[in-house]
């Protein structure tokens, strides 16, 4: 009865997740293919995944097909593309240390265990890498129960450490409690009202708890936020750079440019990503990324 409740809890838990990501499409401000065309620097598309399943009954918006991830990585080679790490990004801001010609990033939210089911062995046989921001409380979670399954469950705290290990697959933050949609709050941002400082404070808690936690299982401490639903506001910014972060992904449908003048960071705080559903082929999806990325 118990085993029961923890996969009805699971299965809610994650169909909750997917919807209200759904719910906030309008964070993504919808800015496709559009704003990198004026802009000079080199291009920098980002995908952006959340799970993966074999089970058709569940591929959907937030979750494709293992052939379909499968599909994309040999794309993304095809056409000459060369997966990288947030790590490298910030070595050549910061340092001027070279990037690949076309790079991009491949990035997975939340830490379903699907990643490490289906993707990182895909990850393995073509030698790519990615980037996977946890939460927190639901690795937590999956952690202390024996109860898993692939439909629902999220990566242990173990299984995250020999992610970070493997050198293809760099961990990062996607908040300890706060990939939440409640009356009261909307991912980490900041409530109409709401009183600024006491809101820093609660979100300072919160991304410093999922620090530690993080950086004991990896031994890492994440550079990087995923903001929940893309969701992100000028107090949450002055909270990341406060605590040392150096960049936060949102769910701003864009490629990226990374600027010739590299004094100017911010908009490492701002970096957008196209979210990968199921249904259209490699092509159809990846084309008309790939195709701004490598315009002039």
């Amino acid at each position: 009865m118990e085993n029961r409740k923890r996969r009805l809890f699971g299965l809610c838990l994650a169909w909750v997740i997917l919807m209200a990501a759904g719910t906030l499409a309008f964070q993504a401000q919808k800015a496709v293919l559009t704003g990198s065309q004026t802009q000079p620097g080199q291009k920098l598309p980002i995908i952006m995944y959340h799970n993966i399943s074999p089970n058709a009954s569940l591929q959907g918006k937030y979750t494709v097909s293992v052939k379909e991830f499968e599909s994309d990585l040999l794309y993304l080679r095809e056409r000459g593309f060369t997966p990288i790490l947030t790590a490298q990004l910030l070595e050549h801001v910061k340092q001027g240390k070279p990037l690949p010609d076309k790079p991009v990033m491949i990035t997975f939210d939340d830490g379903f265990e699907s990643f490490y089911a289906y993707a990182f062995p895909l990850l393995q046989k073509y030698d790519m890498c990615a980037i996977v921001a946890v939460v927190g409380q639901y690795a937590d979670t999956y952690t202390r129960t024996e109860d898993h399954h692939l439909n629902y469950s999220y990566l242990t705290w173990p299984v995250i450490g020999e992610l970070s290990r493997s050198g293809l697959v760099e961990i990062q933050s996607h908040t300890n409690n706060m990939h939440t949609i409640t009356a009261k709050r909307r991912g980490c941002t900041i409530n109409k009202g709401e009183n600024k400082a006491r809101y820093q404070e609660i979100l300072r808690k919160d991304l410093q708890l999922n620090q530690e936690k993080i950086k004991k299982a990896t031994g890492k401490e994440p550079t990087v936020l995923a903001y929940p639903y893309g969701a992100h506001c000028k107090a949450s910014k002055e909270v990341l750079k406060e605590m040392g972060f150096q960049a936060a992904f949102t769910c701003a449908e864009k490629v990226n440019v990374i600027p010739e003048d590299k004094e100017n960071t911010d908009w490492l705080y701002t970096l957008g990503r196209y979210n990968r559903a199921h249904g259209a082929s490699s092509q159809a999806f990846l084309k008309p990324i790939l195709d701004q990325a490598e315009s002039g």
